[in-house]
């Protein structure tokens, strides 16, 4: 992708990224403290290195770990969110295997009422490698929660999974992946200040990527160089591995043809909308694959 604005979806996308930019506020530098801001983003997209190294080391932002207060049973009643001083996430709007949890953990920083004043970050992946990644997680790799309840239906999930194969499930998941992609969409226009960032770049252009981060987060240059580093596939694929590859792209070799044909006609809008290429595909037994359309 040679990161040019010529297609619909990308249009969209830099619409995401100069939303409000030039809008009458305090400047992040000018005032004492900075604005706190929200990172956005799914399970399977980077989303544990954010979590453990990245928005730790956001300069002049506390990071709070709101996912975990609750996992760990720490907050009770309201959560409340301060406007300056804290970087608030990973925030995975992918969060609703748990009813129980997406009540009291998605449902409320999903709205966009909610999200309409703050600065937020989205990273973004191929749903399509989503998906793959996903599988091999809840099939293989996941650890077990000790929670009694959870644990039950991870190991429920992980033996429909392994019996069903990487294929059916990734087509009884596209639905779930396409309703998350139009939340993070929604989210994205209406945050007063916002930014959208593709695991991709960070991957296969990273200039690119960190003029994303940096647009509203702070980092000493070493830290870049850490999660840089930090961010490079692996050399050799691990199924067993919580990090199994970290490549772009890696569903064209674990889904088949037909499978990759229904993916792309569920979810082509949202793939449009992120500038997500949708190649035809040979011999996929279906009637035809979805290409790009372009202005």
């Amino acid at each position: 992708m040679d990161g040019s604005w010529h297609t619909l979806g990308a249009l969209r996308l830099a619409t995401h990224d100069v939303t409000d930019v030039g809008c009458n506020i305090v400047s992040q530098r000018d005032h004492p403290q900075r604005r706190s801001v929200f990172f956005y983003t799914l399970h399977k997209c980077a989303s544990t290195l954010f979590a453990s190294y990245v928005l730790k080391n956001a300069r002049g932002l506390r990071r709070v770990n709101y996912a975990g207060k609750f996992f760990r049973a720490k907050t009770q009643g309201e959560f409340t969110f301060a406007d300056y001083g804290h970087v608030y996430g990973p925030l995975r709007v992918s969060s609703d295997w748990v009813p129980e949890l997406y009540e009291k953990l998605t449902a409320r920083v999903t709205s966009p009422d909610f999200v309409r004043d703050k600065i937020a970050i989205f990273l973004v992946r191929d749903p399509r490698d989503i998906i793959v990644s996903w599988y091999y997680s809840i099939a293989f790799s996941h650890g077990i929660s000790p929670s009694p309840e959870i644990a039950e239906l991870q190991h429920r999930m992980r033996g429909e999974a392994q019996t069903g194969g990487v294929d059916q499930f990734a087509i009884e998941f596209g639905e779930h992946m396409l309703r998350y992609f139009e939340t993070i969409d929604r989210l994205a226009e209406a945050a007063q200040q916002s930014v959208v960032l593709r695991y991709e770049d960070m991957i296969d252009n990273w200039e690119k990527f960190v003029a994303g981060l940096t647009r509203y987060l702070e980092f000493d240059d070493e830290v870049l160089q850490q999660i840089y580093e930090r961010s490079r596939p692996v050399a050799k694929e691990d199924d067993a591995a919580h990090r199994r590859s970290g490549k772009s792209g890696g569903y064209k070799t674990k889904l088949s043809p037909a499978t990759i044909a229904q993916l792309n006609s569920k979810l082509g809008t949202m793939l449009r909308r992120f500038d997500y290429e949708i190649k035809p595909v040979e011999d996929a037994g279906v009637g035809c694959a979805l290409t790009p359309s372009h202005p």
